[in-house]
């Protein structure tokens, strides 16, 4: 009977054994790198959201800005059309058909109500504040007082 290649004299015949080595290397290579990778992302988390409040903050005051500035000039278009002067009070009745789609098409972003006030003095925002607080980027100034 002739010899196969895997049996030799004296020799048993060779198997292949699987090594378990590879697989527990990547076990650990994984365990290593999933908390590298999740404190990565944690840290651009702690960087972005800060940023993206912030940003949502300034939209919500510049439209905030923009809906003050439609009623203040419709406040003033009011006053000169009807001869009002410093310190009348204006309904929002009066300043509907001078904004495009009505006063109450106008909404503070960021939920506060417009205060219209007399003639003379700016609107307010509950939320925002006035025009010129907003404007000037002081936090005291743009906060209504109590």
């Amino acid at each position: 009977m002739p010899l196969t290649r895997e049996e030799a004299p004296g020799q048993a015949a060779t198997e292949k054994k699987s090594s378990a080595l590879p697989w527990i290397i990547g076990c650990l290579v994984a365990l290593v790198v999933l908390p590298v990778m999740i404190g990565i992302i944690g840290l651009l988390a702690a960087i972005a959201i800060p940023a993206f409040v912030q940003y949502r903050d300034d939209t919500q005051s510049t439209l905030c800005i923009n809906n003050l500035r439609q009623i203040q000039h419709a406040k003033e278009v009011a006053a000169v059309r009807n001869g009002y002067t410093n310190g009348t009070r204006i309904t929002p009745e009066l300043l509907e058909p001078l904004i495009d789609g009505g006063i109450k098409s106008l909404e503070c972003p960021g939920g506060g109500v417009y205060r219209i006030r007399p003639i003379g003095t700016e609107p307010e925002c509950t939320v925002h504040g006035t025009i010129s607080g907003l404007q000037a980027g002081d936090a005291d100034r743009a906060r209504p007082a109590p």
